[in-house]
């Protein structure tokens, strides 16, 4: 807390204010979740890897967005293209639905906050599907 959190982008960087932690649990898999607006295409765009944390920058992760590259400011994101995103990550299992969901609130809430970016770096599949 109240660090300079300066990243690879060129800025000063910006001062920690926040951080949220979760629970701790079992964790099977680890992926990549971020939403950020991009003045390109005027909207948000939704991102998600097949890894994440640490071993991302250690290889070369499958990184996908969503197939319509955007997501629509009216709609949102709906379970088909969220659903498109989850099977671009390999095997979930019985996580797909929550993973959709999850997706689906995500875009909600940072269409919600106006915020520019938000990550969830690990968003984890836990060893009992969830």
């Amino acid at each position: 807390m109240g660090m300079q959190l300066v990243t690879h982008q060129p800025s000063q960087g910006q001062k920690v204010r926040k951080v949220y932690l979760e629970e701790g649990c079992d964790i099977a898999r680890e992926l990549y979740l971020g939403v950020t607006s991009t003045a390109r295409w005027g909207r948000n765009v939704i991102m998600a890897s097949s890894e994440a944390g640490w071993r991302s920058r250690r290889s070369q992760p499958s990184t996908r967005k969503d197939p319509a590259g955007r997501i629509d400011p009216v709609v949102g994101l709906g379970r088909v293209p969220g659903a498109r995103l989850a099977f671009g990550l390999g095997p979930l299992g019985n996580a797909i639905n929550s993973f959709v969901k999850f997706a689906i609130g995500r875009t909600r809430r940072n269409e919600a906050t106006d915020a520019s970016i938000v990550e969830i770096n690990p968003l984890v599949v836990t060893k009992q599907g969830t």
